[in-house]
């Protein structure tokens, strides 16, 4: 192979390997309802069924770089590739329906919260199962999510969202006084918190919700003037600014804007759009909204897939100049 073959394939292979990185990583909303775990294009199309049977099930997590899909099934943990084949219980008989699963995948790590009170955490692959918190304070925590580059989970218990060092230490409390705490999730690039408080029934009303990390700065962003009087499940796409949530009685996937349309309220905003109609959502997660660097450029962002470009180009024209300086 001469220096100018072997650099122009050097090169077309980074488009490739930058390329396809792109393309898997850059497309997916997933969610479970129950039943199965399902996907769609971030504006509903193209919706198929990854997992079409589960037993009970409400945890779902993605790990586009390796090619995963992991799902909760009754007190098991499964994972399988992301065409749904070759499915494998990781972990099984865990204490009652397991609420929520979040990846730590710079960690190696999933957690996840179960019937029996407490969060749990294991290796990718399932091995070396290791208690996080233990609660005997009524009811155990419910959803999960992760700050991995701090080090701390957070979830909800109790009408109120807490937060907790992955070594079980430092529980803080952060929001209170919620009606049905449900689902929370992280902005990390943005510094926000968000979840949901489902309320009871009509009368007591529910209301999607925002604060700092610390649970300062509380915003409300959708109330019951908008229709969606229940809201549920939660998954924030920073990248592209953009909320995921479903409601408990209005079923569907929904979607909307991170902020607020300039002169409406949370009662009144009329940029909700819905996806996906007709289906009960547990649970929902973005494929690519996984930090994967803790670095100032994550990993995850298309800043991120550019600068990994340049550095495997750079690296092949270094490559190239030491070929040619090279004695015959």
């Amino acid at each position: 192979m001469t220096p100018t073959n072997g650099i122009l394939r050097f090169i077309a292979v980074t488009f490739v390997v930058v390329g396809g990185w792109h393309e898997a990583s850059a497309g997916k909303v997933y969610w479970s309802n129950g039943h199965a775990v399902r996907r769609a294009d971030f504006d509903g199309s193209n919706i198929e069924d990854v997992i079409a049977s589960i037993d009970t099930g409400s945890g779902v997590a993605v790990d586009v770089d390796g090619g995963y899909v992991y799902w909760t099934d009754g007190g098991d943990i499964k994972r399988a590739y992301l065409d749904g084949s070759t499915a494998e219980t990781l972990v099984s008989g865990l204490p009652g329906n397991l609420h929520d699963i979040a990846l730590d995948l710079i960690g190696g790590k999933m957690y996840w919260s179960d019937g029996g009170g407490d969060i749990q955490r294991a290796n990718l692959d399932g091995s070396q199962v290791e208690l996080v918190l233990d609660f005997v304070e009524g009811s155990g925590p419910g959803w999960i999510d992760l700050d991995v580059c701090a080090g701390q989970l957070y979830f909800t218990h109790a009408g109120e969202v807490r937060r907790v060092n992955f070594d079980g230490m430092g529980i803080a409390l952060l929001v209170t006084g919620l009606v049905a705490e449900r689902d929370v999730a992280l902005d990390i690039h943005r510094g926000k918190l968000y979840w949901t408080d489902q309320g009871v029934g009509t009368t007591q009303q529910g209301k999607l919700q925002r604060a700092d990390f610390d649970g300062s700065n509380v915003e409300d962003l959708i109330r019951p003037g908008t229709g969606f009087t229940n809201p549920y499940a939660l998954a924030i796409d920073s990248t592209r600014g953009v909320l995921y949530f479903s409601d408990a009685l209005q079923y569907g996937l929904h979607k909307a804007p991170l902020e607020i349309p300039e002169g409406q309220t949370p009662d009144n905003r009329t940029d909700i759009e819905t996806l996906v109609t007709g289906e009960f959502v547990a649970t929902i997660k973005v494929d690519d909204a996984v930090v994967r660097s803790c670095g100032d450029v994550p990993a995850n962002s298309e800043w991120g897939l550019a600068a990994m470009a340049l550095l495997i180009v750079g690296a092949g024209i270094a490559v190239y100049r030491l070929h040619r300086s090279a004695p015959a």
